[in-house]
């Protein structure tokens, strides 16, 4: 941070090059697409297909139309389990990489118990982004994969367009956290979203696995399941999320006033858009919170597990 007459002039940009990062990211990308079809092919296709208890080409000679439709039916909930499995998996790997950067550093709020610091002596010192790029770059990259995943494999859910907003606003929010050095703040984000993240995936996978596995056919289980989901859920996404929000605006404003008003020459639009769509990507886990509570109302009333937006996956 420096000034210059009246005015505040943030550092922006530190060990960013646009053309090679570019460059890096895309790999990244497709890397991650590359590594998603090794491990559906090999692993957990063949997996799912065994879990769900699918009938072979074979086996499905001589079926009746009824059921054939059952057998195609379930071939599409194998498409989902994939990925669920796949999605599990990279967020388990990815979260453990960020646990293990949070536990090593003293803003994180495993050791300041407090989200603030995350967002003191903002725009921070650009030199710590040197040993956070690989593990941010990762997390853009997977955010980009997943913006093509779901524009070929979700377009029939209820939430599509909202899921492409949130892959929009994740790759958008790293991205310009990254460059205007709000590098703690990211961090902080992402490592409080993928904990509901493996958990939502990992209980689709048990739900998904009920013929295979008599007792994940319990509502006992369906109902710790979504009880535990809901729990971690709205821990992280919205309360912590929520307090990673305020504090954004309290603190920087404190630290820096007039950054975040627009009328106010010291005004600066890169730290206004970050908070604004932080902001936005709040309500979007607030609205898909409350669509978790519905299903699991609706699970304790009537004993269905219905998706409020119409994909049980």
């Amino acid at each position: 941070l420096c000034s210059t007459g009246e005015t505040m002039k943030l550092v922006r940009g530190e060990h960013v090059d646009i053309v090679e990062d570019a460059k890096i990211l895309g790999l990244g990308i497709l890397g991650f697409l590359a590594v998603r079809w090794v491990f559906l092919f090999f692993f957990f296709r063949p997996f799912a297909k065994y879990m769900l208890v699918c009938k072979s080409a074979e086996e499905r000679q001589g079926m009746s139309k009824e059921e054939l439709d059952a057998e195609k039916t379930k071939d599409k909930e194998v498409e989902k389990f994939c990925k669920s499995g796949w999605h599990c998996a990279a967020y388990v790997v990815l979260w453990v990489w960020g646990l293990k950067i949070m536990q090593e550093s003293e803003w994180s709020i495993l050791n300041a118990k407090s989200v603030d610091p995350c967002w003191v002596g903002y725009p921070h010192s650009g030199e710590e982004k040197v040993a956070l790029k690989p593990f941010y770059f990762s997390q853009i990259a997977w955010y980009g994969h997943t913006f093509i995943e779901s524009a070929m494999v979700d377009r029939g859910r209820g939430d599509f367009w909202m899921m492409m907003i949130h892959h929009v606003l994740a790759v958008a929010l790293l991205t310009g956290s990254f460059w205007g050095n709000a590098h703690r703040v990211g961090t902080t984000v992402v490592f409080e979203q993928d904990i509901s993240d493996i958990l939502m995936y990992m209980s689709k996978m048990i739900t998904k696995s009920e013929n295979r596995v008599p007792l994940f056919k319990s509502d006992i289980v369906h109902g710790v399941l979504l009880l535990l989901l809901v729990v971690a859920w709205w821990s992280t996404r919205c309360i912590l999320l929520g307090f990673i929000v305020y504090s954004g605006f309290t603190t920087v404003s404190a630290s820096l006033p007039g950054i975040l008003w627009p009328t106010s020459p010291d005004m600066d639009p890169l730290s206004l858009f970050l908070i604004l769509q932080l902001s936005v990507f709040f309500v979007l886990q607030v609205i898909w919170g409350c669509a978790i509570v519905m299903v699991a109302v609706r699970k304790l009333r009537s004993g269905e597990l219905h998706d409020h937006y119409g994909d049980v996956d």
